[in-house]
């Protein structure tokens, strides 16, 4: 037998009857017949006398959390009632139901956490609470986040950029934690500088992973001088990649237009291969490789360049990866000069900071300082995105990637905004809005 007085759990609140309603054009709803039951000492008047007279009862649907997998509406009953001095006609309200946005406050809390994680739609269609409603309350949780969490940096932090909606975002990452602690809408200098200087203790990042980017190397060295930069070892490999693959191309450029040409099949086998690491091919894959690359000996050599390269990230230290490197540079064929010249000024520019990956490792994971965490973060905040296209205001973006990658868990906001949520909307938003700046505002 179900427990009335417990079923809603609203003080002064009594549920009479639970039932069903089928809409076959709807999702089905669960009904749930209430009435309030509290005393009125006062209408709110100066001149309240204290007694009243009853004047009618006042209706009203609420939205509630979901009971039992559909969405639920209570239909509220609460008497009216008349002030015998005053002549003010008045009802009374449960505090625990928003009345100007028609909900119960745990369901405003609920779809403001959902959003989090789903889309609005489907959140709409769970509690059939309307869209304007689950946004405001999502908007309230980032907007708190913002003014009272403050991130703590990391001991070794992952710059990069997300290609998302025809630009670039920058993606900042705690890659001790493996965690997405931050993205911005700009990659500028400036931009960089003023996001590291914002997380807490920003002076003690030892390591900062990156790839060959100008605006971040600089804003490093000027925010965080003390910071090691070490570049990412698979930008630098992709280098000696593309270099090797122009040789392919440059074949391919020659016989493309060649109708019923069998060395074109040759060719989009080869790229396979050549994109492979030698020692993770099979033995009759090595063999095939052979076989189609004794036809172009140019090729060959460049994909002998390109594993000689690559070994170079197997030294102990940086002393003997440097030592690699010259005898890489100074044994390339004359005639693949022009080809691994992009290779060789990358270094110019570069060195210093890829040698640094050699004599470097994390102090939590003890391995070599990569982005890898990184650069797998930008496929789900890419995916992120493509789930709220259509709504991905950049604040509400941000908060959801903070949520499923970084340190945004439900534990922590509630931890960190505490009982400010439920109050922006028992009272008027627009009141913390004056004290915190507009939601729109913050995030620019």
């Amino acid at each position: 037998m179900i427990n009335n007085v417990d079923f809603l759990n609203i003080p002064k609140v009594v549920t009479t009857k639970v039932h069903k309603v089928i809409d076959f054009e709807k999702p089905t709803t669960q009904s749930i017949e209430a009435k309030l039951i509290a005393t009125p000492y006062t209408c709110g008047r100066v001149d309240c006398c204290g007694s009243f007279v009853g004047h009618g009862v006042w209706r009203s649907r609420i939205k509630d959390t979901p009971v039992f997998g559909r969405p639920a509406v209570i239909n509220l009953s609460m008497p009216r009632y008349k002030c015998k001095s005053a002549g003010h006609t008045f009802s009374l309200q449960p505090s625990e139901i928003s009345f100007k946005h028609l909900v119960t406050i745990r369901a405003f809390e609920y779809v403001g956490f959902q959003a989090l994680s789903r889309t609005v739609s489907e959140i709409s269609t769970d509690t059939g609470i309307s869209r304007s409603v689950i946004l405001k309350s999502f908007d309230n949780i980032v907007m708190l986040m913002d003014c009272f969490y403050k991130q703590k940096a990391p001991e070794t932090l992952g710059i990069d950029e997300a290609h998302l909606g025809g630009k670039y975002k920058a993606v900042f990452t705690d890659l001790d934690k493996n965690q997405v602690i931050d993205i911005n809408e700009s990659r500028s200098k400036d931009t960089i500088k003023k996001v590291i200087s914002s997380f807490h203790g920003f002076e003690n990042i030892k390591y900062v992973s990156m790839d060959m980017c100008e605006a971040y190397r600089d804003a490093v060295k000027e925010v965080i001088p003390n910071a090691t930069i070490v570049i990412d070892k698979r930008h630098v490999l992709e280098y000696a990649r593309k270099a090797m693959d122009e040789e392919r191309k440059k074949i391919w450029r020659k016989i493309k237009n060649k109708k019923n040409n069998p060395i074109k099949n040759n060719l989009k086998r080869i790229r396979q291969l050549l994109n492979s690491r030698k020692d993770k091919l099979k033995g009759d894959e090595i063999e095939e490789m052979k076989q189609l690359l004794s036809h172009y000996p140019a090729l060959l050599q460049s994909y002998e360049q390109k594993e000689r390269f690559n070994g170079i990230w197997a030294a102990s230290n940086s002393k003997q990866a440097r030592a690699l490197y010259k005898n890489w540079k100074e044994n390339i064929p004359d005639k693949l000069t022009s080809t691994f010249a992009a290779v060789a000024n990358l270094f110019k520019d570069w060195g210093d900071y890829i040698f640094s990956y050699f004599d470097t490792k994390d102090r939590i994971i003890k391995k070599r300082i990569t982005n890898a965490y990184t650069e797998s973060a930008n496929r789900i905040i890419k995916e992120i995105y493509r789930r709220g296209r259509g709504n991905n205001e950049f604040w509400r973006f941000r908060a959801k990637v903070l949520h499923k990658l970084g340190p945004w868990t439900e534990r922590e906001i509630r931890d960190t905004i505490g009982i400010e949520h439920t109050l922006m909307l028992r009272y008027d938003l627009s009141f913390f809005e004056a004290i915190f700046g507009k939601i729109t505002e913050s995030h620019k």
